[in-house]
């Protein structure tokens, strides 16, 4: 049976291992996305805004992510404070281990008493501790996601322009420079984003005539310009379900469809939001905008600027911050919002760590529904590209649900 029929036994959540479950076999790879995301929400508890934290909890609860008795309390320590605390608690809490910062792991059975340790008496230095620890774990994914945390507990994210990170936290920088050519994308995806400034190669789509009819686009992420499988390109087969599954079929296929430079800046993302609106005005309305990752943020941009969307589909979107008076201009412009994403989502938490995105808007600036498929598919959690391949909207039938948001009841608006 697959996970888009009908069935009673799929009701009851399937859930990956809970805390330290995920260490239950050592070092496991299997594990190592949940224990990645396990370890980036509970930095973001650390170091988050309340509003973060908040969107987070839930995930965090459901992960067996406890707690923390002073969670938001952790922001701008020295690195080599951090290294001490966390020398300091291995030695209280681990007996006999070995580790050595930058030299050699700790065992994974140290590390995953430091993680029971951190269970008993949650605390942000635990926390602290813990990040450190993982800088020199040999799982890219997890040291990965180290080297964000330890970025947001040493340089905050409103430091970050103009604190240079090699300089503050060299050993974060290190291991986050050292997974961009990871052969694990997951692991490459999430040293990127917590670095941030890479390039992505490419020129601005060529103008074109005016085209009266609705149309609907499809706008890609970061580092999307130019890959292989392009899900937002006319030829893609989403791009194809998408026109021939769904009332959608007005979802635009010019050669000169909408492409922006995937860079992951924020000057990028707005040239792109004004680029977008030219584009736009040049071709017809937007009915349905789809849109993934940072690509959701670019539409954002754009609405704020006047652009209009009877239904904007954000699927894995870092939701990033914005002043009250710009979400009211979004809201006015949006007919509705239907958010797609996957529990624990390690990417979206590293760029959470360096931007303070949220996994969603705030319901109270923008109403939305949303899609999360954790209950019917373990495999489902911790993937950020789930919603931009086929397989998953032929196996969880996403363009009905699309359907229904164009032509279905209003979301309750606060």
């Amino acid at each position: 049976m697959t996970p888009g029929q009908d069935d009673l036994s799929l009701a009851v959540p399937a859930m990956p291992p809970r805390g330290p479950q995920a260490w239950a076999d050592g070092a496991d790879a299997r594990h190592a996305p949940n224990r990645a995301a396990q370890l980036g929400l509970l930095a973001l508890l650390a170091v988050g805004s309340q509003d973060q934290r908040e969107a987070h909890r839930q995930d965090a609860a459901d992960l067996g992510v406890p707690r923390l008795g002073d969670e938001g309390s952790l922001q701008g320590l020295p690195e080599p404070v951090v290294s001490t605390i966390a020398l300091d608690l291995a030695s209280d809490h681990v007996a006999g281990h070995d580790w050595v910062p930058g030299e050699r792991p700790m065992d994974p059975d140290a590390t995953a008493g430091l993680r029971a340790a951190l269970d008993a008496a949650p605390t942000t230095a635990a926390v602290c501790a813990y990040a450190y620890v993982n800088l020199d774990n040999p799982h890219d994914v997890e040291r990965a996601m180290a080297g964000a945390a330890v970025a947001a507990i040493v340089v905050p994210p409103a430091f970050r322009t103009f604190v240079p990170l090699e300089s503050a936290a060299p050993r974060a920088f290190s291991a986050l420079t050292g997974c961009l050519d990871s052969p694990d994308p997951l692991a490459a995806e999430i040293a990127a984003t917590a670095l941030g400034g890479a390039e992505a190669p490419g020129a601005r789509a060529a103008p074109a005539g005016v085209v009266e009819s609705p149309i609907s686009i499809a706008v890609h992420g970061t580092w999307s310009r130019l890959v292989k499988d392009r899900w937002y390109a006319p030829e893609s087969g989403l791009h194809r379900l998408i026109r021939t599954e769904s009332s959608v079929t007005e979802l635009y296929t010019g050669e000169d469809y909408f492409r922006w430079s995937g860079a992951y800046r924020e000057d990028d993302r707005e040239r792109a939001s004004a680029e977008l609106l030219e584009w736009q005005r040049a071709r017809g309305r937007i009915r349905v905008a789809f849109s993934h990752s940072h690509g959701g943020n670019v539409v954002l941009g754009a609405i704020d600027r006047g652009l209009e969307v009877s239904l904007l589909v954000l699927m894995h979107t870092p939701v990033l911050p914005r002043r009250p008076e710009s979400w009211q201009r979004v809201r006015e412009r949006v007919g509705r919002t239907l958010v797609m994403r996957s529990r624990g989502d390690p990417v979206v938490i590293a760029d959470g760590l360096r931007t303070g995105s949220t996994p969603r808007p705030d319901a109270s600036v923008l109403p939305h529904r949303e899609l999360v498929a954790h209950w019917a598919d373990v495999a489902a959690w911790f993937d950020h590209g789930l919603f931009v391949r086929e397989q998953t909207w032929r196996d969880y039938r996403v363009a009905r649900e699309v359907d229904y948001e164009l032509g279905g009841l209003p979301v309750p608006r606060s």
